[in-house]
């Protein structure tokens, strides 16, 4: 059996790798370390799929990758290198672009993915443009919902609130409901 370590530079990335270990040994960290890896040789955040068991994972392993891209520039920008892969590149810009636009990242359930391709390639599939749409959130309890619309109507005050952030939040969302919705879907990983 290999060793695989992903912090070494001379790791290979490319190419099929099976990674079996057992819950605790460091999984997540050696996918985020490759996903890391993977932005430092160009390779955009649309082009790397990853794909989870559970919503709670997937959620985890987004803000994972998030932070380790985050702490990769961080490392490169201040000269503090921990990471010995690092220490060969500059690649500023690839760290740059991946987290601004990382909410354009490939990162699913399982369930959530195969859905994807099945709409994706509905023809392909013989299935036509009859397939339902993925119900993997949760439905939100109308007393949930409420208390939530109520907390962004009362709960939050003026002086930690800035208007330009409110400015912000209505661009992309007509109502206080939507934006209860949205901060109810991101809890729950759907």
């Amino acid at each position: 059996m290999q060793r695989f370590d992903c912090l070494a530079k001379d790791c290979p990335l490319l190419g099929p790798h099976l990674l079996e270990a057992s819950a605790g040994t460091g999984k997540t960290f050696s996918i985020e370390h490759v996903y890391v890896r993977l932005i430092l040789e160009g390779i955009e955040v649309e082009q790397i799929l990853a794909v989870t068991f559970t919503r709670a994972a997937t959620r985890e392993l987004k803000q994972r990758i998030r932070s380790n891209l985050e702490k990769a520039l961080e490392q490169l920008e201040t000269h503090t290198i921990t990471w010995p892969y690092l220490e060969s590149t500059q690649n500023l810009r690839a760290l740059r672009d991946a987290i601004s636009g990382f909410d354009r990242c490939q990162i699913f359930t399982i369930h959530g993915f195969c859905h994807r391709m099945l709409r994706e390639f509905a023809f392909e599939a013989k299935i036509g443009l009859s397939l339902p749409e993925f119900q993997e959130k949760a439905e939100f309890p109308q007393a949930l919902r409420q208390a939530v619309r109520d907390f962004l109507e009362w709960g939050v005050q003026s002086q930690l609130v800035c208007p330009e952030q409110v400015a912000l939040l209505f661009r992309s969302h007509s109502s206080l409901d939507e934006i209860g919705e949205q901060l109810l879907k991101e809890e729950s990983g759907a």
